[in-house]
């Protein structure tokens, strides 16, 4: 009896913590201009960063490229993913970071 309560509730404990380990959360980056939510529509990042100055189409990934320009101090690149925010890169901030 003792072996079954304690087989019980190491199992509910396995499912519990599996349970949370799949849950993981969207990357937030954090922009000079606002804060872009991995999984963010085209239209949300229009509506933090305005229309893209530049846009290349990847039509075998499914993607775009949006490349934004402000001024000659700041660049960035928000990669979708079937239309949905994938990844965003500040190249200012990488380019700073080499030149120190």
């Amino acid at each position: 009896m003792r072996v079954r309560t304690l087989s019980l509730i190491l199992l509910v404990l396995f499912v519990f913590f599996c349970g949370c380990a799949s849950k993981s959360k969207a990357a937030v980056y954090d922009t000079p201009y606002g804060k872009i939510t991995e999984g963010a529509t085209m239209p949300d990042v229009m509506g933090i960063l305005g229309n893209p100055d530049d846009i290349n189409v990847l039509p075998a990934e499914k993607a775009e490229l949006w490349y934004y320009y402000f001024g000659e101090d700041s660049k960035i690149y928000v990669y979708f993913v079937n239309k949905k925010v994938s990844k965003v890169r500040d190249v200012t901030e990488e380019e700073e970071k080499e030149k120190n």
